[in-house]
């Protein structure tokens, strides 16, 4: 039997590690991850030193906010290419 400790960790490591793939494709460092995190979860400094002090629901909003700002910067990206935009349903 499993406990529910060992069944969480490979979701919450999961979670971790895609979103410290996005910070590093957008080049954000340690220290730019921690503050980015203290700024979306509204922690104070001395409650959030590491991304291990997050829980699963702190690494869900994080990369609920990481993924919206991608989305975001590559629209606007798409604008100013001057994308073609289909009249009738909106898209590019």
């Amino acid at each position: 039997m499993t406990t529910p400790a060992a069944t969480e960790r490979p979701r919450q490591e999961r979670m971790r590690i895609r979103l410290l793939i996005m910070c590093k494709a957008f080049g954000i460092t340690r220290d730019e991850r921690i503050e980015l995190a203290r700024h979306i979860l509204a922690r104070d400094e001395h409650l959030l030193t590491s991304f291990n002090d997050l829980d699963d629901h702190d690494l869900e909003r994080m990369l609920d906010a990481m993924t919206g700002a991608t989305l975001v910067a590559h629209l606007c990206l798409e604008r100013r290419a001057g994308r073609p935009q289909c009249p009738s349903c909106g898209r590019r």
